[in-house]
């Protein structure tokens, strides 16, 4: 009944209570008692170290993946923190993997529900003339969004597409 990370490379803490979380939420999707079984999560990375939750959402795929005995397709990328209650939460650092999962050429990249649009501010300066040759700046913030899919698409002829649970995520991989 032992949860396991593979500790080559380093596996920080938070990636570790995310293991724990992803074991629980695949028993009560799945409906298996996992009491008697030990669960392995290795990582195979470029890197010194695992840090952060963000692939409880994948790690809980992958488990349930195996005691159903299904493949995951290796055409896909997923992120995204999973919560007790088998929701998926929001991550960082969406576009880096954005980009990672295209340059590997994968087909679909699954992001957490409402992170697919990013906003962001651009910075703009106007002027107010007061008198010929004097002027009061008034910096102004303008709101701008980006959208990943339209991105990914474009770059990559990838699909990116937000998920919400684990449950969404099963029926999406496996049923879409």
């Amino acid at each position: 009944g032992s949860t396991l990370l593979n500790a080559d490379p380093f596996i920080e803490t938070d990636t570790q209570a995310s293991a724990k979380t992803t074991k629980m939420i695949a028993q009560d999707f799945t409906g298996d008692k996992l009491d008697n079984k030990d669960i392995t999560y290795s990582f195979r990375i470029d890197g010194n170290y695992v840090g952060g939750p963000s692939a409880g959402a994948a790690m809980t795929l992958a488990t349930v993946a195996a005691i159903e005995n299904r493949s995951v397709s290796q055409n896909i990328a997923v992120t995204g923190t999973i919560r007790s209650d088998g929701s998926i939460g929001r991550v960082g650092g969406i576009l880096e993997k954005a980009e990672a999962s295209g340059q590997n050429n994968l087909e679909t990249f699954y992001i957490p529900e409402g992170q697919e649009q990013i906003t962001y501010y651009t910075q703009r300066m106007d002027r107010e003339v007061i008198y010929p040759g004097v002027y009061t700046p008034e910096v102004n913030y303008v709101q701008r969004r980006f959208s990943v899919n339209n991105y990914t698409q474009g770059e990559y002829n990838m699909t990116t597409k937000e998920v919400s649970s684990i449950d969404e995520l099963y029926n999406k991989v496996w049923r879409d």
